[in-house]
């Protein structure tokens, strides 16, 4: 609590050296919050100079939803933050977009619900001549081929069809991947490509409800049934990964028989193999469960109960009653941006397909953080696109970029068309992370064209050994490493040196940023830093220097 007499003295001190200028005193130790600074100019005397008590800054960060299903994201922390992205979808190479959790709602044909069946409330039943399209959004990716899978369902066969399809994906008549049930009781296949496995399980018989999963991992299959967690390998040689090749996921085509609780995952995930279909949030995570049909509302029978939808709708709950305004906003990355924002055609399709999602969901805006562009050309295709989204946009749609200080020469044209830039002012080398760095790269930034009020400066909140996928989170070091400095830039973890930003290099970083008229501050991410609420919070140190520059009178 800062007392009377300290408002005192600074006033005291202000009035002595008259500089209507300075903007930072230094503060007694152990006023809170520790290390701040204060005496931050009032109202200006001048007519003409505006009030910088009415300063605000962006304070960003990005939300993983694996990470906020397994609740390692609190609303306290999302709620400290005025703008947050929700990192989660990537675009193909014509501009269409896809998700983290893509929406696998399905259609079915010749299927019917059935409130109950043999034990089983809440399926699916295939008459032989119908079947369920569950979208053209599993086992294919932008970011490139599967290389492993699960499919998991509960299945009841009255009839055994050989060649009846649990799921298949076809191309032009060419199988792309399938599987099936073989020629007699017991006996299934599995194909990829032209390649086709075989294997036998006796405990599969029609007539009762059996739990089937396969899963895949560099070209070797195993199936589980029922209860055993004993895997059994289909014989035969399989393709190294799938082929990425964008086509319908079809289910239950030829089945005789009914589904319950059908999921993807996009893991080989063995430990399902027993009563797998009993997700809860601290396993989601760790599935990846790409799609899960549960086959319980008859209204929408094919229903995918786990998307990135639903995840939005989950934050935004989490968010009610959070004190402030904020912006929730889309986050783009990876994919095949390269070549989408190569060709005119696909620009205008992806900046289409951005307008459609921000209006059908109700977000406030997007944010692309495509890395990086490093020719000439990559960065003018990527301004090309920058421009023809806003365009798109309009002028209300809150839009940003988020770019590095190894790729940044965006075009004039291209700054002007975004709100903000952020600035990733860390990794993956080591000494990316410093202060002395942090201000060079600002100002570099500046130099090259980026308005310093429209520079959001980017801070780490996990640490790094500068050797590239050796990275480990904030709340890392002080949950698992017994990290209790927060004013060293240093720790031993798992026996390696790890460089990271302390609290007091966040706080020097965001105090530069309040001084010398930069937008705001720009975390990666809430996951990697320990909860707002927590004394050690980076988080907490941004929002402290930003309320206190904001408002330095509030105790």
């Amino acid at each position: 609590m800062r007392s009377k007499f300290l408002f005192f003295c600074l006033f005291l001190f202000g009035m002595l050296t008259a500089c209507k200028d300075t903007k930072w005193v230094d503060v007694p130790a152990g006023t809170p919050p520790e290390g701040s600074v204060v005496g931050k100019p009032g109202d200006n005397e001048e007519p003409d100079e505006p009030d910088q008590t009415e300063k605000s800054f962006i304070n960003c960060s990005y939300i993983r939803g694996d990470f906020f299903e397994i609740n390692r994201i609190s609303g306290a922390s999302m709620g400290a933050c005025n703008d947050l992205i929700y990192l989660t979808a990537r675009p193909y190479a014509d501009g269409d977009l896809t998700f983290d959790l893509p929406v696998n709602d399905a259609e079915l044909t010749g299927a019917s619900y059935m409130s109950s069946y043999e034990g089983r409330n809440g399926v699916v039943k295939f008459d032989g001549a119908g079947k369920m399209n569950g979208g053209d959004g599993l086992l294919h990716s932008p970011d490139g081929a599967y290389k492993k899978f699960t499919f998991g369902t509960y299945l009841y066969i009255t009839e055994w069809v050989d060649g009846a399809y649990l799921f298949n994906k076809v191309n032009n008549n060419s199988t792309i991947i399938s599987f099936q049930l073989g020629a007699t009781e017991g006996i299934l296949r599995f194909t990829i490509g032209n390649s086709t496995t075989t294997v036998v399980n006796d405990n599969l018989k029609s007539g009762a409800w059996h739990y089937v999963a396969i899963t895949y991992s560099g070209g070797k299959a195993k199936l589980y049934v029922d209860t055993n967690n004993i895997p059994t390998e289909f014989t035969g040689s399989l393709p190294a990964e799938i082929p990425n090749t964008r086509a319908d996921f079809f289910l239950g085509e030829k089945l005789k028989g009914y589904l319950d609780e059908t999921f993807v995952s996009s893991l080989e995930v063995g430990t399902l193999g027993r009563n797998p279909i009993s997700f809860d949030t601290d396993i989601w995570n760790n599935t990846k469960t790409l799609a899960y049909w549960k086959y319980d509302d008859s209204a929408q029978l094919g229903k995918d109960s786990h998307t990135w939808v639903i995840r939005l709708e989950q934050i935004r709950a989490t968010l009610n009653g959070q004190v402030g305004d904020r912006k929730l906003r889309l986050g783009i990355a990876g994919g095949e941006w390269l070549k989408m924002v190569s060709n005119e055609t696909a620009r205008t399709n992806f900046a289409n397909n951005v307008k459609n999602v921000l209006d059908k969901y109700n977000m406030d805006g997007v944010d692309l953080d495509f890395e990086w562009a490093y020719s000439p050309s990559e960065l003018t295709n990527y301004s090309k696109a920058i421009v023809k989204l806003r365009g798109v946009l309009g002028k209300n749609v809150f839009f940003t970029v988020s770019l590095h200080p190894v790729s940044y020469k965006i075009t004039s044209e291209a700054i002007a068309a975004v709100d903000f830039i952020s600035f990733q002012c860390y990794g993956p080398q080591a000494a990316l992370f410093s202060f002395e760095r942090f201000k060079s790269d600002g100002q570099t930034a500046v130099e090259y064209g980026i308005p310093q009020n429209k520079l959001v400066m980017g801070v780490p909140f996990y640490g790094t050994t500068g050797t590239a996928g050796e990275q480990v989170a904030y709340c890392d070091l002080i949950n698992k490493g017994n990290l209790t400095n927060t004013s060293v830039d240093e720790w031993m973890y798992n026996g390696k040196n790890y460089t990271f930003n302390s609290q007091n290099t966040i706080r020097q970083k965001t105090q530069y940023v309040c001084e010398n008229g930069f937008g705001g501050i720009m975390s990666w991410d809430l996951a990697t830093d320990v909860d707002v609420t927590n004394d050690k919070s980076l988080l907490k140190v941004v929002k402290e220097e930003f309320d206190y520059y904001a408002n330095p009178a509030v105790e």
